[in-house]
């Protein structure tokens, strides 16, 4: 494996651990989401910020683990950073999702609101500074657990970490897919750089309690990493349905230059108060991006004979559910090029006034549809795109790995169920979100009664299924 990362290529695999920890951090993101929106319909009770900011980080945050899973087998690292990688997967991001929670409740417990004052610098509670200095440090962890995994396939050689042995454990899956390792480069440059508008936004504006200005600056931090995370998935993709190598060439530069304009388009808009056409454009290359791996799925590109694909199903549940992803990306150029039109205004947050689009709110107050509004459209456009893309790597993963899966389960027909059933929860989101946009009697039932039920139950079951691979491999290695 490691004459793959000197050649400039890195096999796919799975660590069966770290999946295990993205499909717990999933639960710990969701979890806390649904609930939250149960409780604003049951009570209206608006939703209060550390749910919102838990949900969302916690659950995107487990899209990146189950990316860096599958490369972690290859990664030229030692046995017991491998081990701790897998750990932190597990515990980490669960135990953020307790400490954030704790942070938000304490502070509105004791009465405080700024932590501190950049004008003149002031701290006003030395214990919820050195609390979230804490919540810090949980993520440098995360974070850097999940780089190396990067920076190794890329060929760093870090001492006391490196290894020129990549023996695959006992609790991994591999492959003889290669892919070349150069399509981390520009995701990693600039994840960095989301990563530090995000610690930004938490200095300048939230410790000191003050309103994001402007207030685009939250699409920078969180759109590069979406973008991100959809070019790694095209990419994957395209290899394992074995596209014809100029295609895949064009693919790879294409998305490198969607990521960079992308960035400097929200970079532009938020500093010199451009149009939204800025940002839009690059977006919608980024949609072509998305179509050739559509065009990929569709054997357009020199797909692989199908009697070589071992789950030949899952790539039709692939399809379907990149479909609807597209139908739910697009939604947000329209919404830029409409409302979003400067970046002091915003269709994402509720306004006091019911003004929409208006400037982000000075005090948090929900995020709830509303009937005949862009926020409606802001909701489809999130919430069933966000859960699209954990349902693509979800069956990406079957996809490769689902026969020695079924194999160690001995229950082909459980993957069977989960693969048709994973594309429905998005679905499901979408129409519950459109009929209460539209505001029909009940509308938000579909997400209600049937999304929700669903990711729940498709996270849990394959929680179930990896907790039993990793059972039988741990026997097997015991009789052996």
């Amino acid at each position: 494996m490691v004459d793959t990362i000197n050649k400039g290529t890195i096999k796919i695999g799975l660590n069966l651990t770290m999946f295990l920890g993205s499909l717990i951090a999933l639960f710990a993101g969701i979890f806390p989401g649904i609930l939250g929106v149960w409780v604003y319909y049951a009570w209206k009770y608006v939703v209060p910020e550390y749910i919102k900011v838990g949900h969302a980080h916690a659950s995107w945050w487990a899209v990146l683990i189950v990316i860096a899973a599958l490369f972690l087998p290859g990664a030229p690292l030692k046995r017991w950073v491998k081990k701790f990688i897998a750990f932190t997967s597990v515990a980490a991001t669960p135990v953020w999702m307790a400490a954030i929670s704790a942070y938000y409740l304490g502070k509105e417990a004791s009465g405080v609101h700024a932590i501190i004052s950049l004008s003149p610098l002031q701290i006003h509670s030395w214990g919820f500074l050195l609390y979230g200095m804490a919540m810090f440090l949980l993520e440098v962890w995360i974070f850097w657990s999940l780089g190396l995994v990067f920076l190794s396939v890329l060929g760093a050689k870090i001492p006391l970490i490196s290894s020129d042995d990549t023996e695959k454990s006992k609790y991994e899956l591999m492959t003889d897919i290669e892919i070349p390792v150069k399509i981390f480069r520009t995701p990693l440059i600039f994840a960095l750089l989301g990563i530090l508008m995000g610690w930004g936004l938490i200095l300048f504006f939230k410790l000191p309690d003050k309103a994001i200005t402007p207030a685009a600056l939250v699409q920078l931090h969180t759109h590069i990493f979406f973008f991100i995370v959809g070019y790694i998935l095209t990419m994957i993709t395209m290899k394992v349905a074995q596209v014809k190598e100029s295609v895949f060439n064009f693919t790879c530069k294409l998305g490198g230059m969607v990521i960079a304009l992308i960035f400097l388009g929200w970079a532009a808009f938020n500093a010199f108060n451009l149009h939204s056409i800025v940002h839009v454009i690059p977006s919608l290359l980024y949609l072509a991006m998305m179509i050739m791996g559509l065009l990929a799925l569709f054997g357009k590109f020199g797909l692989k004979d199908t009697g070589e694909l071992h789950f030949n199903f899952v790539r039709v549940a692939m399809i379907f559910t990149w479909i609807i992803l597209l139908l739910y990306v697009a939604v947000g150029p329209v919404i830029s090029l409409v409302w979003d039109t400067n970046p002091n205004l915003t269709v994402t947050y509720n306004q006091a006034d019911g003004v929409y689009p208006g400037k982000y709110p000075q005090k948090y107050d929900g995020t709830a549809p509303v009937v005949n509004n862009p926020r409606g459209l802001e909701n489809l456009h999130l919430s069933p795109a966000s859960w699209s893309h954990v349902a693509i790597f979800w069956i990406l993963v079957l996809w490769i790995f689902g026969e020695p899966i079924s194999k160690l389960i001995n229950s082909p027909t459980l993957i069977f169920m989960v693969v048709t059933t994973i594309p429905m929860a998005p679905l499901f989101n979408s129409f519950g979100r459109i009929a209460a946009w539209l505001g029909l009697p009940s509308g938000i039932g579909g997400m209600w009664f049937a999304a929700h039920p669903l990711k729940f139950f498709n996270d849990f079951v394959l929680i179930v299924i990896v907790a039993i691979v990793l059972y039988r491999l741990k026997q097997k290695g015991s009789n052996q």
